[in-house]
């Protein structure tokens, strides 16, 4: 049988695990992913450099916005969906100017 998945919840990000994975997201960014072979959550070293996984955009100018300089306050993170099999995530609010543009990342 698969592992069982845990997930802790905080206002500003949550942790997803089953032993073998574990990954945390914060505000428009999944900015820890570590992994045990042996699956007893004695998770190594973050994989990620910097601010992990991201959304970016290069301007024509050449500077770049990312989603990694967003607030809490800037993006709704919503437990979607979860079981023991797995858990469905959503970042609300990631855009880079003052329009409506959003977008949404989902882990399963």
């Amino acid at each position: 049988s698969s592992p069982k998945v845990s997930l802790e919840e905080s206002t500003s990000s949550f942790a997803i695990s089953n032993g073998f994975v574990c990954v945390i997201g914060t505000p428009g960014a999944i900015s820890y992913a570590a992994a045990d072979h042996t699956g007893n959550g004695n998770y190594g070293n973050n994989v990620f450099t910097n601010n992990g996984f991201t959304l970016e955009r290069e301007n024509t100018d050449g500077s770049v916005i990312t989603s990694a300089d967003l607030s809490a306050t800037d993006v709704t993170t919503s437990i979607i969906d979860a079981n023991e099999n797995y858990v469905s995530v959503s970042m609300i609010g990631i855009h880079d100017s003052n329009t409506n543009d959003e977008g949404t990342i989902s882990e399963d």
